[in-house]
């Protein structure tokens, strides 16, 4: 379930639309309990979760574990960045190139983690491959459309 909800705030900070929303469902194959939720920006620009439908679930424990998935999604830091995972920087090149990132390089996004408006330094000098350098995100919905390049840590 928290994969959804991870999935879906990343399909919101992808999206270039004004007011993004993102669906998902969730079923769970065991109990035969299901339900369909959407992900939206709220009034203070924080992801927020609202559910459409549900089977089987009491709606506040639904609510309630729905909620906590969403703030612990929200409120874990960056992991820190090791040999082999794929940083998401400002920092331009081209795809193939091999670069140093200095300790000081910030990242805002890991692998599959959501992007975090204010990133984290490396805080160690990786050699690195450009992956990709036309990566679109917005960290917030308030926030321009930024260009992120992809750097595979070697």
């Amino acid at each position: 379930m928290e994969k959804k909800i991870q999935r879906a705030i990343k399909n919101l900070q992808k999206s270039t639309k004004v007011n993004p929303l993102s669906k998902f469902s969730f079923e769970d194959l065991q109990s035969g309990n299901s339900f369909q939720a959407k992900v939206f920006f709220n009034n203070n620009h924080i992801p927020e979760i609202e559910i459409s439908q549900h089977t089987g679930y009491q709606i506040e424990e639904l609510v309630s574990q729905l909620e906590s998935s969403l703030i612990t999604l929200l409120h874990s830091a960056l992991p820190d960045a090791k040999r082999g995972s794929k940083v998401f920087t400002r920092k331009a090149a081209n795809v193939g190139d091999i670069v140093t990132l200095d300790s000081e390089t910030n990242y805002y996004a890991i692998d599959s983690s959501i992007f975090d408006c204010t990133g984290k330094m490396l805080y160690s000098q990786f050699r690195a491959e450009c992956i990709s350098n036309n990566y679109s995100a917005k960290c917030s919905p308030n926030s321009e459309i930024a260009k992120y390049t992809v750097y595979k840590l070697l």
